[in-house]
């Protein structure tokens, strides 16, 4: 069951404990499905009001202290808005459900054919501070591994399959991933250590022209490791869509954007030879991932998040195939010595 949509009189409910009248105008972004994320314009100023569902208070807590340790650090994120009760997270309806209020950072977010190396090389600098800020920052929140949860979409996927339905709609692409499976599940992974965003993608990140002046949504931001984060970063922000179709979504990697982002990353956190290794195998891990829930909620379950075409990844991962990956980090990194 999705959370209950607010109305124009429950917004103005809730504005009233932050001790803001005046709602002026408001729209919902897009999110997923365990939050409801608006903007919000009370007497001028603009805010994002998100509620959420089944989060814990302590983690609640933990997203507040690293928003107010990154923006001492100068990190362009929001600031959390205090209620009456001086308090930074409201209890809304006796089911667990919370609110958060953020001042609006401003900027705009971008569309996939707008960006470019430079917005690349921002989101790589962004990611290299955070990282570096994990080095002072006493909180700690590990994050479940994405090996867990990737098992989970697996077994929901192989489930599935056992439809003809399903199994001819997406068998060819499920092979891929599959055979992506088998290797990743060869990997020793190193522990958690610094500081992860968790969940970059373009959507995050407000631009005022070429200044990254907003990074937004942290709620998976926690103890991780750095090469997922970056490769993630990597496959959001770095991929160059084809508009030519081949059976599917196409496209490549823009070495400049790897190139831009990377360079930015290293000149705030070098990567040791180790973590360009680990990064090479995570570029891969977070296609096939992604595909694979991508699977489980459209193809096999009937997920309320917007659809998005698990061919994406497919394409990617093809991108990626043998030493595709390894490749591009090594000739991204060499390049990025240059600059």
């Amino acid at each position: 069951m999705g959370l209950h949509r607010l109305d124009r009189d429950e917004l103005c409910s809730i504005l009233s404990l932050y001790h803001l009248d005046g709602l002026e105008d408001w729209a919902e972004l897009p999110s997923g499905t365990e939050h409801l994320v608006y903007t919000i314009q009370v007497s001028g100023r603009r805010y994002l009001l998100r509620f959420s569902a089944h989060r814990r208070f302590a983690d609640m807590v933990f997203e507040k202290e690293l928003l107010s340790h990154l923006r001492r650090l100068g990190l362009p994120v929001p600031r959390v808005v205090e209620n009456v009760a001086s308090g930074s997270f409201t209890p809304w309806s006796a089911r667990g459900r919370y609110v958060s209020l953020f001042e609006d950072t401003g900027g705009r977010r971008l569309g996939l054919f707008e960006l470019r190396t430079r917005h690349a090389r921002a989101i790589g600098d962004f990611l290299g501070r955070m990282h570096r800020a994990g080095e002072t920052f006493a909180e700690d929140r590990a994050i479940p591994p994405v090996t867990e949860a990737l098992a989970a979409a697996w077994t929901r996927v192989e489930r599935g399959l056992s439809r003809p339905k399903v199994r001819a709609v997406v068998g060819e692409s499920v092979a891929v991933f599959e055979r992506e499976l088998r290797d990743q599940e060869r990997r020793r992974f190193s522990p958690p250590r610094t500081l992860v965003h968790g969940d970059l993608f373009v959507g995050s990140a407000r631009f005022e022209g070429d200044q990254l002046v907003g990074v937004l949504d942290f709620a998976n931001a926690g103890i991780g490791r750095a090469t997922w984060d970056l490769a993630m970063a990597v496959n959001a922000w770095c991929w160059e869509p084809s508009v030519r179709q081949k059976g599917g979504p196409a496209g490549a990697f823009g070495l400049a954007k790897v190139r831009g982002l990377l360079s930015a990353y290293e000149a705030v956190r070098p990567l040791s030879a180790f973590e360009a290794r680990e990064l090479a195998l995570d570029l891969r891990l977070a296609p096939l991932f992604y595909g694979l829930v991508r699977v489980a909620e459209h193809e096999v379950g009937r997920s309320r998040r917007p659809y998005r075409d698990h061919r994406h990844f497919v394409a990617r991962l093809d991108a990626l195939a043998g030493d595709g990956a390894t490749t591009l980090v090594e000739r991204a990194m060499v390049a990025s010595e240059k600059v």
